[in-house]
């Protein structure tokens, strides 16, 4: 139907819907910025695969693999090809699944975007909550790999011998290059995140979350069943997760969601699939919907 043929109505939702997508770009442009400026510099200036490759064995192989994924760029495409280059050094199936489960939930940029919308409790217990869940998950694994109970696939190797290798480890891109993709598909996924909020912002009735929700531990569930299919990467969760707050949801449930989702983004889990094996991601996605509604649980009672 031609926007003039539209309803008073409907032009007026509309309006508050655009309207709201603006509120939001301005308020969060600053930390957006800022986010990929700090995610290009750590995926140019450091040598990730450097960096881990002394703590990929050992018994605290797992913990030091959760902090260092924290601070190295978590977007798809520099984990995934860090997560082979540990397999291919014969890293255990705790640290290589730990790496790269953790380091998309406590990418930089992530961090950045969080604290900007959500304000600092959300961000730190987040920070907390990814760290601890990728070091259980990461023994557990272990544990299970050294009874033979789960088995990673074994490792397949892209030999760099020429300049334009199409292995990805071998490629070391520039600065601005870097800025320019992590712009591209940061800011898509997150201007789709943007246009969600802003229409379940407007859309949805204020009342509608606590009436049928509520706070209770249905809530929680709820909130973990819908969060973790959700198709959400880069960021996208964070703008939902505040319009889910502005609707009413609490603030525990609204953290089960915003975990469940983005540590079950599709893409990460699919490429996951082909590294770890089929076994290691259905535990894994056993495990974090557990534990997205115990971490928000108690996110409520902090």
């Amino acid at each position: 139907m031609p926007l003039g043929k539209l309803p008073i109505k409907g032009i007026k939702m509309i309006t508050l819907v655009f309207t709201e997508f603006i509120h939001m770009v301005i308020e969060i442009l600053p930390f957006f910025i800022a986010a990929v400026l700090l995610s290009s510099v750590l995926e140019t200036k450091l040598n990730s695969e450097k960096i881990l490759a002394p703590f990929i064995k050992g018994k605290f192989a797992v913990i030091w693999t959760c902090l260092l994924g924290g601070i190295l760029p978590g977007c798809a495409c520099a984990t995934v090809p860090l997560a082979k280059s540990l397999k291919t050094k014969h890293a255990g199936l705790g640290v290589t699944a730990c790496f790269l489960i953790v380091a998309p939930l406590l990418g930089p940029h992530t961090i950045l975007l969080c604290y900007g919308f959500l304000g600092f409790k959300f961000t730190i217990w987040r920070i907390i909550t990814a760290l601890l869940g990728g070091i259980v998950m990461g023994y557990l694994f272990s544990y299970l790999e050294s009874r033979k109970i789960l088995v990673m696939p074994p490792p397949t190797t892209t030999p760099c011998t020429t300049n334009d290798c199409s292995n990805p480890a071998c490629h070391h891109p520039k600065f601005w290059e870097v800025t320019w993709k992590t712009t591209r598909t940061l800011g898509l996924y997150f201007l789709i995140g943007l246009l969600v909020a802003s229409a379940l912002t407007v859309l949805i009735p204020k009342d509608l979350i606590p009436s049928y929700i509520g706070t209770g531990p249905l809530a929680y569930l709820i909130a973990a069943l819908v969060g973790i299919p959700v198709y959400v990467c880069e960021g996208e969760e964070i703008p939902i997760t505040q319009a889910l707050l502005n609707l009413g949801l609490g603030a525990g449930p609204s953290f089960t969601f915003m975990m469940g989702a983005v540590g079950t983004c599709v893409p990460t889990i699919l490429m996951a699939k082909k590294i770890i094996g089929s076994k290691p991601v259905m535990l894994y996605l056993v495990f974090w919907f557990v534990f997205a509604t115990l971490s928000g649980y108690l996110f409520s009672l902090a």
